[in-house]
């Protein structure tokens, strides 16, 4: 801000910094964004320290913490905000003030002392809140909000001049305005007649995300953000969290990725989110184990088009995330070219899970790389293929290769508690960490199968949260 002020031809707020997470943006958008990923499974220490033992988190403190100041300087304005920060320093000048004196300076300096309990909130819960929009007739909306983690008890946050947009059916602006969403809900009239769809936080204001209750209002969602690779970057990472936090069920994701403008950036990014929840599935929906990967590969197919198997180092994520996740879901055509550069004994760093992976899946017991292990228990789905883990980890007697195997067995979710590998588990008492996604399978009968052993290592809230998964995904036919 201060360098804005005194140097607005810089452009500060419009210049790119680089994010391996969600891609090229600015730098206010990089911090909002970047803080709802960090915190959307609401296991983030509060951004502010409460005791002198907190673990730093600097992702929460700093991102989280600069996208809650962005959202109460835009609801109070620029120069309330200025204001605030001035007569801060001015009161607590060579002091040691807290949160809490933090947030009174603004209320002083605003007459609106209600500011306190509004703000203070924000600082100190997890998670952060989704709000379901429902149109409930032509000219009625109505909000409600819930915490985006669904392990946490329900809580209300204050959303100070939440943005709404309204739509006519060629999707141009009728009408942008704020409402405050001060409690559980609220029920607001629209401005204009024959509004087509209504956007709520679109231009992402407030530290929040936004649902639709229905397909139609997903697509036209899509189709307003078209032609700005920034927002689609943001959606994709929201729709990500709503369907791992069981908000969502799996269309709104598709719908996006079968519709929005084929895009190197966005694609790369949707294939790291979908990599990301295989590696760590605990917290996560299995409904994204169930999708169908043909889309997928299409799409790692679209980035191994443009950037090849091998070539320039700038694209080596995008060819490295591309190549895995094909090979993963068991492309023939992705196969069969990272084997063959396993067989060429070149093998390039951006494609060395893939080439591994690849060749365990065509010779599953002669691969004796500590590499070919951990890969082949990232794709190990039944006992025969889990004791196959187990015959080549018994092969090695360093520790680390043992764990790193069994970690991405059971943390893949896709290995039964039973077999070889269960006995090495018990053999070396490896720590209950690595069966923490051991629910999240392609298996939905081992999803069931996982809850047994779970229980008796895992916290009831994430007990809770798997029951609540499996509901959502399979309903009560699993059950039977």
């Amino acid at each position: 801000m201060a360098v804005d002020k005194i140097h607005p031809e810089y452009n500060v707020f419009n210049q790119s910094t680089i994010n391996p997470l969600i891609g090229d943006s600015s730098y206010l958008s990089f911090t909002y964004l970047t803080a709802l990923m960090a915190d959307y499974q609401g296991v983030a220490q509060p951004p502010v320290v409460l005791n002198l033992n907190q673990p730093a988190q600097g992702v929460t403190y700093y991102e989280k913490g600069a996208a809650i100041d962005r959202q109460f300087m835009l609801a109070l304005g620029e120069s309330n905000f200025f204001k605030g920060i001035a007569y801060h320093i001015n009161r607590f000048f060579q002091k040691n003030p807290n949160y809490r004196d933090w947030v009174t300076s603004f209320a002083t300096v605003t007459n609106n002392m209600a500011l306190v309990n509004q703000w203070v909130p924000w600082l100190l819960q997890k998670s952060f809140p989704v709000v379901r929009v429902v149109r409930v007739d032509d000219m009625t909306v109505n909000l409600t909000q819930s915490p985006c983690a669904p392990t946490l008890d329900f809580t209300v946050w204050s959303l100070l001049n939440l943005q709404v947009e309204e739509f006519d059916q060629n999707l141009n602006v009728l009408a942008s305005y704020g409402v405050n969403l001060l409690g559980e809900s609220l029920t607001f009239t629209l401005r204009n007649k024959s509004v087509y769809f209504v956007r709520v936080n679109g231009n992402s204001t407030s530290f929040c995300i936004a649902s639709y209750a229905t397909q139609a209002d997903w697509i036209s969602l899509f189709q307003t953000i078209s032609s700005n690779q920034y927002t689609q970057l943001s959606v994709l990472a929201q729709l990500f969290a709503l369907s791992m936090t069981v908000h969502i069920d799996s269309f709104p994701l598709y719908a996006f990725l079968s519709t929005v403008p084929p895009s190197l950036t966005v694609y790369t990014t949707a294939l790291q989110f979908y990599s990301n929840i295989l590696n760590r599935p605990l917290k996560y929906s299995p409904c994204i184990f169930h999708f169908e990967p043909q889309l997928f590969i299409g799409i790692a197919h679209y980035i191994l088009d443009i950037v090849g198997w091998s070539g320039s180092s700038s694209m080596s994520t995008p060819r490295s995330i591309a190549s895995k996740l094909a090979v993963y879901l068991r492309d023939p055509e992705a196969i069969d070219t990272a084997f063959q550069i396993f067989r060429s004994g070149v093998i390039p760093n951006d494609v060395q899970q893939a080439a591994y992976l690849a060749a365990v899946i065509l010779n599953m017991r002669n691969v004796t790389n500590p590499l070919s292990v951990i890969a082949l228990a990232q794709i190990s789905h039944n006992q025969t293929q889990c004791d196959n883990v187990g015959i080549l980890l018994q092969r090695f007697s360093d520790m680390g290769v043992l764990t790193a195997g069994l970690s991405a067995a059971f943390q893949q979710g896709t290995c039964q508690p039973h077999g070889i590998l269960w006995e090495l588990v018990k053999t070396y008492n490896v720590s209950n960490t690595v069966f923490s996604g051991a629910f999240a399978s392609y298996d939905s009968i081992l999803a069931i199968s996982a809850l047994s052993y779970l229980s008796a290592l895992q916290t009831q809230n994430e007990i809770t949260l798997v029951e609540q998964n499996i509901l959502f995904c399979f309903g009560n036919k699993i059950l039977t």
